[in-house]
């Protein structure tokens, strides 16, 4: 039923992602090659999507979801492929590293060519784990080996940076955390959800560590024996499958729900969604139907 989704149009162009993160399963998946389609091969999918015998002709019949886990991970090929896209008039979305951000020029042709959402992984806002992680060191100003260079605040600070440069292109952010890293204590963990707000994110999405069978993570717990279940209905980011080091696994537990209980309450969903013009009708579907999915898997917790 296409009016219960806001696009039903996804595509994708490449697929795997050599970063290497130790808690994520791409790799441990697909193994660190990085495939890409061509962009003339991509352009006409999308253009056979765009047909009316397609696309059902619904209003959001030209709005795309890359479902890639890194689109930008090669950034020459991004530059072609957005460059084929911009005589398509079409809106999309898609995953990306904060990476983006900082290559101003790669960042604009993306708008340019329709881009109005992408989801980014912050992850943690502790320096511990930003240097641990080997992620976002150039949007943090940080360095290998900077573990503790920096205070929270500035790693917080540099992430309402990077959002701001999405934003300066008209390109919203979907921000996403994780709670529950062994340099996770109760307060980190807290102010990481209050950062979460303050970063003027357009949504965002939370996460309890979970160490996804084949991953780097997965191995390490295992052999200190810190795995608690391996019932892998568990393994979906929203349960605590491995006792912390500094936090007790109901604590983070309640960290979780309370995340997204006061990101999503419905003042703050105005306060994001009204803060300019420009994509107010996706970040309203985003944010709202998040709040949906919360409020229904609130009520079956408690059930």
């Amino acid at each position: 039923d296409r009016t219960k989704y806001f696009t039903f149009n996804t595509i994708q162009a490449t697929r795997g992602c050599s970063k290497g993160c130790g808690y994520c399963s791409v790799g441990a998946f697909f193994g660190p090659t990085f495939r890409k389609r061509s962009p003339d091969d991509v352009v006409s999918e999308i253009k056979g999507m765009l047909s009316p015998q397609a696309n059902g002709g619904g209003r959001t019949a030209r709005h795309f979801v890359f479902i890639d886990d890194n689109l930008t991970l090669d950034r020459s090929y991004a530059r072609q492929l957005f460059e084929a896209m911009v005589p398509l008039g079409i809106k999309w979305a898609c995953q990306a590293t904060t990476e983006l951000a900082e290559d101003a020029e790669l960042l604009g042709l993306a708008s340019r060519s329709g881009c109005i959402f992408v989801s980014v992984g912050f992850e943690s806002i502790n320096p511990l784990n930003v240097a641990r992680l080997r992620k976002n060191w150039a949007a943090t100003g940080m360095a290998e080996g900077q573990g503790t260079a920096k205070p929270l605040e500035a790693v917080c600070d540099a992430f309402r940076q990077t959002v701001a440069k999405f934003h300066k292109q008209g390109v919203c952010v979907l921000g996403n955390f994780m709670l529950g890293f062994d340099d996770d204590d109760p307060d980190v963990t807290a102010r990481t959800i209050r950062s979460s707000r303050e970063i003027d994110l357009d949504a965002a999405l939370f996460h309890i560590v979970t160490p996804l069978p084949g991953t780097k993570s997965y191995n390490d717990l295992a052999r200190e024996n810190r795995i608690t279940t391996r019932d892998w209905a568990q393994y979906d980011s929203g349960h605590v499958v491995f006792p912390p080091t500094l936090l007790s696994p109901r604590a983070l537990q309640d960290a979780f729900w309370q995340a997204y209980q006061e990101f999503y309450s419905t003042s703050r969903i105005l306060l994001r969604v009204f803060r300019s013009p420009r994509q107010l009708g996706a970040r309203l579907a985003v944010n709202w139907s998040t709040r949906r999915k919360l409020k229904r898997l609130t009520k079956d917790r408690a059930g």
